[in-house]
């Protein structure tokens, strides 16, 4: 049986962090972020599952001890065993609120990761504004693949990953548009180029091939779903143990060599930008008191 996270009342209020005004607004979506979070943990520790904290969420742990003032979301990664498991169990043990969103749960949809949604909310980012899917309040959660240990097989695993990735997201594009017209156009002319290709199809294709080095002795391990740059490309051992690491109220499970994982993806990661971007993905509509069913009825 699941439990709520408790978040003290005192957590909601607006607070100045490294001189960046967090609003109470952000507090309540940081909120129900850490509820998703709170409620991932259980889930993987009742099924023996591994995952650690990524990206912003391990750069904010380490240096903020929660999020990242500036900061939207969570990321999450899971080596690829573990992650593939989670998509197996992820129908049975998120339910209502929550919702394990792939293109295998959510038709006209795709993404080459999960979502974990909490449908109590609204969270959607633009290109999602006008899609009939779950648009409930998210959290990241990516696979870690062992990935080519040569340049030339590396260049050759990302173009293939990338083409289908371009290729599955035309596949959904017709869903952003408002005009009726543009959706028949745009539905014939999928129906000509793509037959029977389907973004779960895809999904599925797009794990299949991020996954074919498991197993190969390589000494490399990486973030294959997005850009699957040299920045989110790491020596093996570096993942190999775990450190839990205080976020907020909780503790998240990190690489134990996270000094390196960090300063690989960023650079100089303790030092504050003077730019500071408020909302990471860009155009989000937050509203974590609304569910996204009502909150889009008088927005189209």
């Amino acid at each position: 049986m699941c439990e709520e996270l408790n978040i003290p009342e005192d957590f909601l209020r607006e607070e100045v962090r490294c001189d960046y005004v967090v609003t109470e607004k952000m507090k309540r979506v940081w909120a129900t972020e850490l509820g998703m979070l709170h409620r991932f943990g259980e889930v993987c520790q009742k099924h023996g599952l591994r995952w650690y904290a990524m990206g912003g969420t391990l750069l904010g742990a380490v240096r903020h001890k929660g999020f990242i003032p500036w900061d939207d979301d969570i990321d999450l990664l899971m080596p690829r065993e573990d992650y593939n498991r989670l998509l197996e169990i992820g129908a049975e043990e998120f339910s209502s609120p929550y919702f394990l969103q792939t293109p295998c749960s959510e038709h006209n949809f795709f993404r080459t990761h999960a979502q974990l949604r909490d449908s109590r909310t609204t969270g959607a980012i633009r290109q999602d504004r006008n899609r009939d899917i779950n648009r409930g309040i998210f959290m990241d959660i990516f696979p870690l693949d062992e990935v080519p240990e040569s340049v030339s097989e590396l260049k050759k695993h990302r173009k293939r990953l990338r083409k289908l990735a371009r290729k599955a997201h035309r596949l959904t594009f017709r869903k952003e548009y408002g005009s009726w017209l543009k959706r028949a156009i745009y539905a014939l002319w999928e129906w000509l180029h793509f037959g029977g290709f389907s973004p779960a199809g895809a999904f599925q294709e797009f794990n299949h091939i991020a996954a074919e080095y498991a197993g190969r002795g390589g000494s490399r391990v990486g973030h294959t779903s997005l850009s699957y740059r040299d920045a989110v490309i790491w020596a093996k051992e570096d993942w190999a143990e775990v450190e839990m690491l205080p976020f907020e109220m909780l503790e998240l499970p990190a690489p134990k060599n996270w000094d390196s994982v960090l300063r690989h993806h960023y650079g100089d990661y303790m030092r504050i930008p003077e730019n500071k971007n408020g909302t990471s993905h860009g155009g989000v509509e937050f509203d974590p008191e609304t569910p996204y069913t009502e909150y889009f009825k008088n927005k189209r």
